[in-house]
């Protein structure tokens, strides 16, 4: 008779959350949490395609003069994610302060750095993603 059988535990019904490892990005920025979660909504995985810095902030710019504000963060963030590839720190600089990144506009050198690593790791950089493409 099912009216009698016994309920499961709460405990039973979850599965205990596995432990992830954590992404190559989490693992260059270590403590600094800002500065990670910052880059990882900005940094392009293939910057390489996506054009120049300058590009992006006359863009930017030429939207900020017809009062397009959104298309105006959209390139200032572009344009801040090509400047953290081409490591051009005052161009990380303004760029991202200007859409608000605060911790990366504070520490272009560092993000600048961290960028650089993620981008030439030989498993999760361009060689990497370069494998795959030929696949």
């Amino acid at each position: 008779m099912p009216f009698f059988r016994r309920k499961k535990k709460v405990a039973e019904l979850v599965p205990e959350p596995e432990k992830k490892e954590p992404s190559l990005l989490e693992r260059l920025c270590g403590d600094d949490r800002a500065l990670c979660e910052q880059l990882s909504r900005v940094m392009y995985l293939d910057p390489r395609d996506k054009g120049t810095y300058e590009e992006a902030m006359k863009r930017a710019g030429k939207a900020e003069k017809e009062g397009n504000d959104l298309k105006a963060r959209m390139n200032y963030r572009a344009a801040g994610a090509l400047a953290l590839y081409e490591e051009n720190v005052e161009g990380v600089k303004i760029a991202f302060s200007k859409v608000g990144y605060k911790r990366i506009s504070e520490v272009p050198e560092k993000a600048i750095e961290i960028a650089h690593k993620h981008y030439s790791d030989p498993n999760e950089g361009f060689k990497s993603m370069d494998e795959k493409k030929k696949k």
